[in-house]
């Protein structure tokens, strides 16, 4: 919220997110001192107490850093510890990493042949002119950086409709490549 146009641009707003700032700084600190009290030197035998001792003691060493503020907030990854199901989804996650990894290996080879494939055969639609009936259309299969960079814009379907439209009906291939291309992503 600090980031809204009317919390920065308000003095008073900002003094009560820094004073809501620094009430969360002392309540964690209480928080870290009490389980110092527990642990004593074992606190360090906890990769988590340590995140929290060493997010807690950047904190106050630069209190004035914003961005050293906005790490606080990986705090709520200690839930991944503390609750069973959340523990044994990044267990799954961790597991299926090689799969995963499988997977988009496969994808990145199939990325790359169409965008190799598409490079050479409409490579030259820019200078040929093709384009010119749309007026001041980019060179979207020029280069093989373009067309990773049109796939990928296909892929995540923003400005599909326009990079579709390229092919006016003359390259009708294209068409049914693009498609293919984006059912299979």
């Amino acid at each position: 919220l600090s980031t809204f146009s009317f919390v920065k641009d308000s003095k008073q707003m900002t003094k009560v997110f820094e004073d809501i700032d620094f009430a969360f700084l002392v309540i964690f600190t209480i928080e870290l001192g009490m389980q110092f009290s527990v642990y004593l030197m074992n606190l360090f035998k906890d990769g988590w107490l340590v995140f929290d001792f060493t997010l807690i003691l950047f904190s106050w060493a630069f209190a004035g850093v914003t961005i050293i503020r906005s790490f606080r907030i990986f705090r709520a990854l200690r839930l991944f510890a503390r609750v069973g199901a959340l523990k044994e989804m990044v267990s799954a996650l961790i597991i299926t990493l090689p799969q995963m990894g499988a997977i988009l290996a496969v994808f990145g080879l199939l990325y790359f042949i169409f965008s190799v494939m598409l490079t050479l055969l409409y490579k030259d639609l820019y200078e040929e002119e093709y384009l010119a009936l749309y007026g001041d259309e980019p060179d979207l299969f020029g280069r093989l950086d373009l067309t990773l960079m049109t796939l990928f814009f296909l892929m995540s379907t923003d400005n599909w409709n326009d990079i579709i439209k390229v092919d006016n009906g003359t390259f009708k291939i294209m068409w049914y490549l693009l498609l293919i291309f984006m059912l299979v992503s």
